[in-house]
């Protein structure tokens, strides 16, 4: 029988008196390196359980050998020898628009394409970290965040496959996607459509990146984005600074969000991390 529970969950577990499966030992010490499993890399190629359409032809999509992944979820199951197998789902939600959008399922699942379960073997994968700093987040324009709906502002963000994507304040608001968090409007409670489905306005393939101090990191690419204030530093070369600030966590009424802010070529921009109502 398979025991599935989410990252968080298995790490309170583990830190908490062992209590998943076993807690003793080389077991416990795999229990806990396995809970904070948030990137893995494929060691192979592995055939998954999604299909891509290339030119028209559909064909089943691998995994490809050396290509980083975060991980969606996480699961374990005790086998006939008393141990424990461990299993993930590798997402592509960080992979850009043009990659994901070519997956059979890109439009019924908003954009968001996760595999199903993949044994986590050293056959399989090799965990990692995060292969660009900001590849699971979105910057938005603004110095803080706010619970109005009514803020449509521009949005950029730096894909796991090497892409900086940006969004038009003008796009968004054709898509009506007032923030990258969620598709849900916390004061009425209707749906919203989701970024990861949306069509970036300006993409450019990332040549390097580079880290000035702990704050500060610098992404490069060839050709100017139209609503980015990025630097000329070369012949097709272009840098984007990105300086990352502090968090914040505001409530308002019932209403809780957490956010961190940045400056992106001297602009304020903010991330949003989480926005939920604590209404029962």
């Amino acid at each position: 029988m398979t025991n599935k529970i989410s990252k968080s969950l298995l790490l309170l577990v583990t830190i908490t008196g062992g209590l998943f499966l076993f807690n003793t030992g080389s077991q416990a010490q795999a229990d806990s390196s396995f809970a904070n499993v948030s990137y893995v890399q494929a060691n192979r190629k592995i055939k998954t359980n999604l299909y891509r359409t290339i030119n028209g032809k559909k064909s089943s999509y691998y995994l490809p050998k050396g290509a980083k992944f975060s991980v969606a979820g996480v699961s374990s199951t005790r086998n006939a020898k008393g141990t424990v197998d461990y299993f993930v789902s590798p997402s592509l939600d960080n992979y850009s628009y043009r990659y994901r959008s070519a997956f059979t399922n890109f439009k019924k699942t908003n954009g968001h394409i996760t595999t199903s379960e993949i044994p986590f073997t050293s056959k399989n994968f090799t965990k990692v970290n995060m292969p660009y700093k900001f590849s699971n987040q979105y910057f938005q324009y603004g110095k803080a965040w706010s619970f109005s709906i009514k803020q449509f502002h521009q949005i950029f963000n730096v894909t796991q496959d090497g892409y900086i994507q940006f969004y038009s304040t003008a796009s968004l608001k054709k898509s009506n996607v007032p923030n990258s968090f969620s598709n849900w409007d916390p004061k009425t409670g209707r749906q919203l459509p989701e970024i990861s489905a949306q069509k970036p306005t300006t993409t450019r393939k990332i040549t390097a990146t580079k880290k000035a101090g702990s704050n500060i990191t610098y992404v490069y690419y060839s050709k100017p984005i139209h609503g980015l204030k990025e630097a000329k530093v070369g012949k097709n070369n272009y840098r984007l600074k990105i300086n990352y600030q502090k968090s914040f966590d505001k409530v308002e009424g019932n209403l809780e969000a957490r956010w961190a802010s940045s400056y992106v070529g001297g602009s304020p921009y903010f991330i949003l991390f989480d926005a939920n109502s604590t209404a029962d």
